[in-house]
């Protein structure tokens, strides 16, 4: 099971090589440029605010926020999130000036409390050697009318899954896994 980014699926070596469509396919496949922050606290005080920490600021350093603390409820964590143009900009910034920007961001819109995170943890998705991008692969004009079924078409022996091939959450941790489930049950189908 091949579950990499399709972009990705172009540096594994194949034998008999990918047919000519799904390499086009692949290879006009980019992923998005994200960057990821967690901002841990060592509570979520937003919530005895009566917030839910979520949020959303487009153009800002944390255009988007959810809270991922965990079910015990401590530490408190607030995941950051920037997307295209605006992720490359905050990228851009000088490590200083970025993590200033996201804590003024969270600042402005969850209080002053927001000011002092135990832990700060930056992801630049787009500099990452496995996945070169997130939250998905976005296609060239035409790719998926044309070609998008082979997503899902198995090559051979090898089945396909990730988050690119979920017809349900796409893009989203969800539909990785319902992927997976569904090439598990392809490949055990098989058997």
């Amino acid at each position: 099971m091949v579950t990499v980014p399709p972009a990705l699926a172009l540096e594994i070596q194949f034998d008999p090589a990918l047919p000519d469509d799904r390499s086009t396919l692949y290879r006009n496949s980019v992923a998005g440029p994200e960057s990821k922050t967690l901002v841990v606290y060592d509570a979520p005080f937003w919530r005895d605010d009566g917030f839910s920490g979520q949020t959303s600021q487009p153009g800002s350093a944390a255009e988007v926020t959810i809270d991922a603390s965990p079910q015990s409820g401590s530490p408190g964590i607030l995941a950051s999130f920037t997307f295209g143009p605006t992720a490359r900009r905050v990228d851009a910034l000088d490590p200083t000036e970025r993590r200033r920007a996201v804590i003024d961001a969270l600042c402005a819109r969850l209080g002053p409390r927001a000011a002092s995170p135990a832990e700060y943890v930056e992801t630049v998705w787009s500099e990452q050697e496995w996945s070169r991008g997130c939250s998905m692969s976005h296609f060239r004009p035409g790719m998926l009318t044309r070609y998008g079924a082979l997503l899902r078409e198995p090559f051979g022996l090898v089945h396909w899954a990730g988050t690119e091939t979920a017809t349900t959450s796409y893009g989203a941790m969800d539909g990785a896994v319902r992927s997976g489930e569904r090439a598990a049950a392809e490949i055990l189908d098989r058997g």
